[in-house]
């Protein structure tokens, strides 16, 4: 099966339009496709000035106000999802599992690093925290 990067690319944008009604102004909006796109890009690291020069911001404060006093409707942001996936992956008797499996963290001196249990282990670990 061959990929077509312009029928992805076509996918992408018309899920990123359908969000748009959930955020209460356009910067908001603005903010979240370029935080979607920094997770989805290639950038190493995902914190936030690693992500503000990936998508050739020059401070990280823009996404970081985004994310913390961003305003947006989650339920409805919630049921767009729901619709979208039912429309394209759904089928009368599926199921979707998410698994919040974490990555194994090595270092004692990264932030938002505990001791957790880690299904990727099977055991305690140190495990890095999504925040």
């Amino acid at each position: 099966m061959e990929i077509n990067m312009k029928d992805i690319n076509s996918e992408y944008n018309n899920l990123l339009s359908r969000l748009g009604p959930a955020f209460a102004s356009d910067p908001g909006y603005r903010n979240a496709q370029l935080y979607i796109e920094g997770l989805l890009g290639t950038a190493e690291r995902k914190n936030g000035w690693q992500l503000a020069e990936y998508l050739g911001e020059n401070t990280p404060y823009a996404l970081q106000q985004f994310i913390s006093r961003g305003v947006y409707s989650a339920d409805e942001l919630r049921d767009i999802e729901r619709t979208y996936i039912v429309d394209n992956l759904g089928d009368e008797d599926g199921v979707l599992v998410v698994d919040e499996t974490g990555f194994l963290k090595k270092g004692k001196k990264s932030c938002g690093v505990a001791r957790q249990y880690s299904g990727t282990a099977e055991r305690r670990a140190v495990w890095k925290i999504a925040k």
